[in-house]
């Protein structure tokens, strides 16, 4: 996969990792934080992952001219582009949960942070989706300094990322919540984190990706403009 030799994903990869391991194994033992404090960071991986790809247009315009010339496509490209993300993540976020659970020892609470952590991922890549043709901003091109930005993209990209991550507040709480109460009130609540999380994950991921998809083929024009 590109992805792999491209400086710009490595990156960002490399923030999506630090944030939930810095939370782990840093912030936990200095503040001397509960156990269950733990299962927020597969959590917090999956939504660093799936909100990321908030610039996935940005980042990977070069494909935009063989996506006009293909015609209207863009529910295709869009699942596509989802489903790239997840045959790596969903394994990665799955893995993250399991050594949670097997360092905490709190394997009655598998099925809600399984839930959790996959309808997290599932719900800010839909959210993500949209957000990468609605907000789209100019961004280093492949080869070109990681770090850079071009004069005037400053602000785009800073106004896209904020409205992506209040867009992924807003659903976080409907596919967390029940893992809450799971740790906190009854471990009953797991199995309905399980049944709601990837209920909400996949609805969101689905109907993220074809919206999406209109939105493309209605703005590629303008998208092209934007980030070429």
């Amino acid at each position: 996969m590109s992805w792999g030799t491209d400086a710009r994903y490595l990156v960002a990869a490399s923030g999506v990792v630090a944030l939930p391991v810095i939370f782990f194994a840093i912030a936990m033992p200095i503040l001397g934080l509960d156990t269950r404090w733990a299962f927020v960071a597969p959590v917090m991986l999956a939504a660093s992952i799936g909100w990321g790809r908030h610039n996935d247009v940005a980042y990977d315009h070069t494909a935009l001219w063989l996506d006009l010339v293909s015609g209207r496509l863009g529910r295709q490209i869009m699942v596509g582009r989802a489903q790239a993300t997840l045959v790596w993540a969903a394994p990665a976020c799955v893995l993250a949960a399991c050594g949670i659970l097997a360092w905490s020892g709190r394997w009655a609470a598998a099925p809600g942070l399984l839930g959790a952590t996959l309808g997290t991922l599932g719900a800010t890549l839909g959210v993500a989706s949209v957000a990468s043709v609605l907000l789209p901003y100019r961004a280093p091109a492949p080869g070109e300094n990681p770090f850079g930005a071009e004069v005037g993209s400053l602000g785009a990209s800073l106004g896209s990322q904020l409205l992506s991550s209040a867009a992924t507040l807003l659903v976080l709480p409907f596919v967390t919540v029940p893992l809450v109460l799971a740790l906190t009130v009854h471990t009953g609540w797991g199995w309905v984190a399980l049944v709601t999380g990837l209920g909400l994950g996949a609805t969101l991921l689905w109907g993220g990706t074809r919206l999406a998809g209109a939105l493309y083929d209605a703005r590629s024009g303008r998208l092209l403009a934007r980030v070429a």
